[in-house]
């Protein structure tokens, strides 16, 4: 079994609520944003102010292949 490790922006519950009404956004599109899932101007934004305006933690995700 083979390790990975998986860029992730953490955010606390109720700022991830605000990034969502801030950017008029849905769950969905805040949740693969924060997971680098999407790449988008849009996403790229939402990263930026988790990071600076709500208190967002970057980490790595291990998985397992």
């Amino acid at each position: 079994m083979q390790a990975k490790k998986k860029k992730i922006i953490q955010v606390s519950p109720e700022n991830r609520k605000k990034l969502i009404a801030l950017h008029r956004c849905t769950q969905a599109t805040v949740y693969n944003a924060l997971a680098y899932k999407t790449d988008s101007e849009l996403a790229v934004a939402i990263r930026k102010d988790a990071l600076e305006r709500f208190g967002g933690i970057k980490n790595d995700r291990v998985i397992f292949c």
